[in-house]
């Protein structure tokens, strides 16, 4: 992975992308104090994460550390980690649950699992065989199990997806 920040003169981009310039993670933190992460569904901007490829040889994209974007990151998750712990303590592996399709990741199908106030992942392949291809959209539902819980990502994984 590659980490990039691009300035700007009322807020900061950060940017975690592959070789072929694909955004995993990302992050705009405003001059306000506001900010924007990926993990989470921002209640102005709704899921925020580049959908174009990031042209890492563009000069505007400043080469950073991977410890420096991981800090960034990690001290923004920590203004939601009460909320974090509450959700996981109200999990155990194997449970199921239901949500519906939200956004569409390189990691996977995002989740909302409406009812914990919580994000799931699901592996798009799984949800891809669960369904026909005009249920693939948001706003389908889902029903799965909890595999595990993603820290990096304050992110429920789920196993097991079906989208109806």
């Amino acid at each position: 992975m590659n980490y990039f920040e691009f300035c700007q003169p009322i807020e900061t981009w950060y940017f975690e992308a592959d070789e072929e310039g694909t955004v995993f993670r990302q992050i705009v933190v405003k001059a306000a104090g506001d900010f924007i992460i990926s993990n989470q569904k921002h209640e102005s901007y709704g899921f925020f994460l580049s959908d174009q490829g990031l042209d890492n040889k563009n000069s505007v994209y400043l080469e950073i550390t991977k410890d420096t974007f991981e800090q960034i990151w990690s001290d923004l998750l920590q203004c939601n980690i009460l909320e974090w712990e509450r959700i996981k303590s109200l999990l155990v592996i194997g449970t199921e649950v239901d949500g519906v399709i939200e956004v569409f990741y390189p990691q996977g199908v995002i989740i909302n699992l409406n009812k914990l106030n919580a994000m799931g992942i699901a592996d798009y392949s799984e949800c891809k065989s669960s369904t026909s291809p005009e249920n693939l959209y948001p706003g389908y539902s889902v029903k799965a199990r909890v595999k595990a819980f993603d820290e990096v990502n304050q992110w429920i994984i789920l196993e097991g997806a079906k989208v109806s």
